[in-house]
């Protein structure tokens, strides 16, 4: 099991394009974007279309930690 933590916005392609390119290589990787854009601008970008999960900054370790053992446990669920 993998995880992919990524800023969303960044200067020579936004996060989904790059999720895409890791996903044909590994179809099975989670995903945790994180961003300082407001909820609109991600909208604009589509995240939520694909249902990815996403951390607005400012965050805490703590809260960064639990968005990681949220998407690990969703993934055992699964199994």
């Amino acid at each position: 099991m993998d995880l992919v933590i990524n800023d969303m916005i960044m200067p020579l392609m936004n996060g989904t394009e790059l999720i895409e390119i890791i996903v044909k290589e590994k179809p099975d990787v989670f995903v945790l974007f994180i961003s300082g854009y407001s909820e609109k601008i991600l909208v604009e970008q589509e995240i939520f279309k694909i249902g990815l999960k996403y951390r607005l900054k400012p965050f805490s370790q703590k809260d960064l930690l639990i968005n990681i053992k949220e998407i690990l446990a969703s993934s055992q669920k699964k199994e």
